[in-house]
């Protein structure tokens, strides 16, 4: 592995991993959710009749 001008590598923690793989989820999570929010709220302001 070579290390050129300006590169920054450094190695990942195991509580960066940690941390990396919850942000991860988060917004996995927020994604999935969103849709069917959006859902709800149309079927609850949709007129009837």
């Amino acid at each position: 592995m070579t290390h050129g001008e300006g590169s920054i590598e450094r190695r990942l923690s195991r509580q960066d991993l940690l941390k990396l793989a919850a942000a991860a989820g988060g917004a996995g999570l927020l994604a999935g959710r969103v849709p069917a929010a959006g859902a709800a709220l149309d079927w609850l302001t949709a007129e009837s009749g």
